[in-house]
């Protein structure tokens, strides 16, 4: 992602961390596993026969950032497609073409923002965009600043499952 981009995406987030969202703490549809971890700071549940996978440093603290975090597919194994992520510090890019449409967030007492991003133009009108995301990006703190956090899911069309692992996401005590 080049510095303009990046600048801009920051303030992007900066300015909507600033507006108060909703405070969901919905709890996990019975029968779901919850993977918390208190090194990490965060827990996520997810449906049974799923699979969750940890990824990059979860039990150790790493300076300057702790780079770890979990992906959960719907099969195991190498070949799996990955339909969640929740990361600390996450680094990557998304979302950079199509129409997003961003809300305010509030989780655990924490500001944040979802983008949601559809196939289509970017400045396409709604009507003519699929009803539903492609992709689901939920974004804690600022990006490349310490103490940021990102949940990112691909839903399948209607999945509701992926959604619902994404807004499971919850901060523990341990951050």
């Amino acid at each position: 992602m080049g510095a303009v981009a990046g600048v801009a995406m920051a303030a992007g987030i900066l300015a909507v961390l600033a507006l108060k969202g909703e405070d969901r703490e919905e709890q996990a549809p019975t029968g779901w596993q919850t993977y918390r971890n208190e090194f990490l700071g965060f827990e996520i549940s997810y449906p049974p026969g799923w699979h969750l996978q940890e990824r990059g440093n979860t039990t150790e603290p790493a300076e300057p950032f702790i780079t770890g975090g979990v992906t959960i597919s719907e099969e195991e194994g190498a070949g799996n497609r990955t339909r969640v992520l929740a990361y600390k510090n996450l680094r990557t890019d998304w979302c950079l073409r199509g129409r997003l449409v961003d809300r305010p967030i509030t989780v655990s007492g924490v500001d944040g923002i979802e983008t949601n991003c559809y196939a289509c133009e970017a400045d396409a009108p709604p009507e003519t965009c699929p009803a539903e995301a492609h992709t689901i990006v939920r974004i804690f703190g600022i990006l490349g600043e310490i103490e940021s956090f990102g949940v990112l899911g691909c839903p399948s069309l209607g999945d509701e499952s992926v959604r619902r692992i994404v807004e499971s996401f919850r901060f523990t005590g341990g951050r």
